[in-house]
């Protein structure tokens, strides 16, 4: 990701058991130190690394997904929905 100098959203399940939400924050950092300022780092609440809330989702197949990423996508580009 080195020279990402645009917005950044690096959603994260807090059920992920390949990247610690640690993991994932750390990766934010490490952006921010090469200077991407907008990093934002959500911990979606029972979804596993592929957004699912169990193994029978499809991936992605969870709402909890879709609230913050279309807040995120607001905040950053009103009137574009």
């Amino acid at each position: 990701y080195a020279g990402v100098q645009g917005p950044m959203l690096l959603l994260h399940g807090a059920s992920d058991w390949q990247v610690s939400p640690d993991q994932a924050e750390a990766i934010a950092a490490q952006q921010r130190r090469r200077g991407a300022r907008d990093v934002t780092v959500p911990v979606l609440d029972g979804v596993d690394h592929f957004f699912r809330r169990d193994r029978n989702d499809l991936p992605i197949a969870t709402p909890v997904v879709w609230e913050p990423l279309l807040a995120w996508l607001g905040a950053r580009w009103p009137g574009h929905r």
